[in-house]
């Protein structure tokens, strides 16, 4: 069984959380604990639809790979910039 790291190891939350993050991104087991089938699939469509914009796909082209509204993949793209800010 996978165990997080104990809170009081680290100086502040967001760095305990960041060393929980790697710990569960690191263990299939516990990701797929954590995360049901409707999330993992909405994560690949996700870096599906990253990946296709970064290879300059047009909005059609990824949407008709990956059955995926402009709309939705419009939104992934607006959020991804905004975590870039």
């Amino acid at each position: 069984a996978v165990k997080l790291p104990p809170i009081n190891n680290y100086p502040s939350r967001r760095e305990w959380e960041s060393a929980c993050w790697k710990k569960i991104v690191g263990s299939e087991e516990l990701l797929f604990l954590l995360i049901s089938s409707y999330e993992r699939h909405n994560i690949v469509m996700r870096a599906a639809t990253l990946e296709g914009l970064a290879s300059r796909k047009s909005y059609k082209e990824i949407g008709d790979e990956l059955w995926l509204s402009s709309q939705t993949i419009s939104s992934i793209k607006k959020a991804i910039r905004i975590c870039n800010l």
